[in-house]
Formats: structure tokens, sequence, C-alpha cells
């Protein structure tokens, strides 16, 4: 699975690359992206369980409290986006391809993202992935965060 020290480490190259916005995004993205990566077993979430530590929103470090349940409910679309899964993961990959090719990230590192998406991609097919409704916005945030 994908780990903090190699977002921290691509951060670094796109530093270097000369893109700082983008690299604080990848560094401050890294420990979103790798929470729960440890071998740990999904499992489904409760609505409410970002605010109170137990996910969060990739823009929840903008607001204090909780989020209001209307504006979770007009803001989810995973209900709906589901069914992009595959064309989401195949995107990814192609952009790690891409990171590879121009040399941001190395081939054991997009080597080791796309082979993670093809894992997640597997378990929509199979139906084994788990929606964790306090994070899980959309597609791609439900396909990131279980990278």
């Amino acid at each position: 699975m994908l780990c903090a020290s190699l977002l921290r480490s691509a951060g670094a190259r796109v530093a270097r690359a000369g893109a700082p916005i983008l690299a604080s995004t990848v560094v401050a993205s890294s420990s979103a992206l790798c929470a729960g990566s440890a071998g740990a077993a999904p499992r489904r979430a409760m609505s409410g369980e970002a605010a109170s530590g137990g996910g969060s929103k990739l823009w929840g470090g903008r607001f204090t409290g909780k989020t209001d349940p209307h504006m979770e409910k007009f803001n989810a679309s995973i209900g709906f986006d589901q069914r992009m899964a595959d064309v989401d993961v195949t995107g990814s990959q192609a952009y790690a391809r891409a990171l590879q090719s121009a040399g941001l990230i190395t081939e054991a590192e997009a080597k080791s993202l796309v082979d993670g998406l093809e894992t997640v991609r597997g378990e929509w097919a199979d139906g084994s992935f788990v929606v964790v409704d306090a994070t899980d916005e959309d597609i791609h945030t439900a396909n990131e965060r279980r990278l």
C-alpha cells in the first residue's frame, strides 16, 4: 500500500521541479491518504465520525466544528458515482504513469500506485469495497482513501 514516506518523497521531487504549492499539497495529503493503510480491514464508518476524529475530509482542515448534516447530504455524490469507479482508477493509474514519465516519482513508486489502484479496482468489481460515510464524498476521494 501507499505510505506517507512515498508521498513525502514525491512532494520533495515536485518542489525541486519548481511546483512548491503542488508539493505542499502532496505532503499535506500524505497523512490522509495513508491513514488506516497499515493492514487494518476496512469498515463502514458512521456519518459525523469525521468531525469527532474518526476520519477526515479533504477540505476538513479549513473549518472547525461539525459539518451540518444537510451539507453532507447535499455534497455527497458517492451514491451516484460509484458506477465510475473503473474509469476513476484508470485515470489515476494514467496520472501515476505520467508523474513517473515526468521524473516526479520513481518507476517503483509508480508501480506501487498502479498496483494499489488495481487492488482498489478489484474490490469495486467483486463488491468488497467498503464506502466510509464520514469521508467518501465522491468516487475519487473513496479510491484515494482506500489506496
